[in-house]
């Protein structure tokens, strides 16, 4: 350490002290009896005296860096650098579903199959929602829900937008509905719950109408401000079988409905049916006539 290179300088410079001390000495005896040797060696003297003190400094120097390097302790090496590993979780193992097969050895179900059964399985509400589509995607038809009549299903947003086409609805369905009493009251009549209604979809109504181009010959068998009379006879001949529906308009400001019959390639064919509604029903003379474009598009359909 520090203390071992002191002692070895300090013993250095007392070995060439000594040695420089006994030639000089040497030097002394030999040329003392020169005077003009005197100046010289008194000048000896004092380099002497400074090199003595000189030397013992250096031997004092030489015992505390001694004592300091036998009482200094060396320092204990430092431990090692613990290395911290990440502790890796082995992955789950992924076991296969086991295969099933069929008696006959071919079919195979794969494991995404038995994957989306147990969803299936597990949520219930998935397959609730995949049930409940409407009436266009369930391929045009309608479950009755309870406290719902023809009316209120005509109105709805997945049937015909209008409650006013409840006589569409008891038409196409009068094999399920002709139990119901033609009425004043027929539309809002409540259904049995859970009855399946064949609804017409938008795609079979624009069919109709293109292959039914050139029937607009219609017969307005009643108008009327009673909804309950427009009912009555409503019911009345769907159940004798005639294509009615029902329109509206305002005539002086009071909102009419019409009730007709249709469609007509010729006015002489809505003649000769208009003559059998006007017996069937005892009502004054109907009248024959052409149906608007708008009118057409929108009943032609059904």
């Amino acid at each position: 350490g520090k203390g071992s290179d002191a002692v070895k300088d300090g013993w250095r410079w007392a070995r060439m002290g000594l040695f420089g001390f006994f030639v000089v000495n040497l030097a002394r005896l030999r040329f003392n009896k020169y005077k003009y040797f005197d100046y010289f060696f008194q000048i000896q003297e004092k380099v002497m005296r400074a090199f003595s003190t000189t030397i013992l400094i250096c031997l004092l120097s030489m015992a505390w860096f001694s004592g300091c390097s036998s009482d200094e302790k060396p320092q204990p090496p430092l431990p090692p650098a613990k290395i911290v590993k990440a502790i890796e979780k082995p992955a789950p193992k992924e076991t296969a579903s086991p295969a099933t097969q069929d008696n006959e050895g071919g079919g195979i179900e794969t494991q995404t199959s038995l994957s989306i059964e147990t969803e299936r399985k597990t949520r219930p509400g998935l397959a609730t929602a995949q049930k409940q589509k409407t009436p266009q995607e369930e391929g045009g038809y309608y479950t009755v829900r309870k406290g719902e009549s023809l009316a209120s299903i005509a109105g709805l947003k997945g049937t015909y937008r209008d409650p006013m086409k409840w006589p569409l609805i008891f038409r196409t369905n009068l094999d399920k509905l002709e139990s119901l009493p033609a009425s004043g009251s027929l539309p809002e009549t409540l259904l049995p719950e859970g009855m399946r209604l064949r609804i017409v979809t938008s795609e079979e109504a624009e069919k109709n109408v293109q292959n039914r181009t050139g029937h607009d010959w219609v017969i307005n068998v009643l108008s009327s401000t009673s909804e309950e009379e427009i009912a009555l006879a409503a019911g009345v001949l769907v159940k004798k079988g005639y294509p009615i529906y029902i329109t509206q308009g305002q005539v002086k400001g009071k909102e009419w409905m019409r009730l007709r019959v249709g469609f007509f390639e010729t006015k002489r064919d809505a003649d000769a049916l208009g003559k059998k509604i006007q017996d069937l029903l005892n009502l004054g003379d109907p009248w024959i006539t052409k149906a608007g474009r708008d009118e057409f598009r929108e009943f032609g359909g059904f």
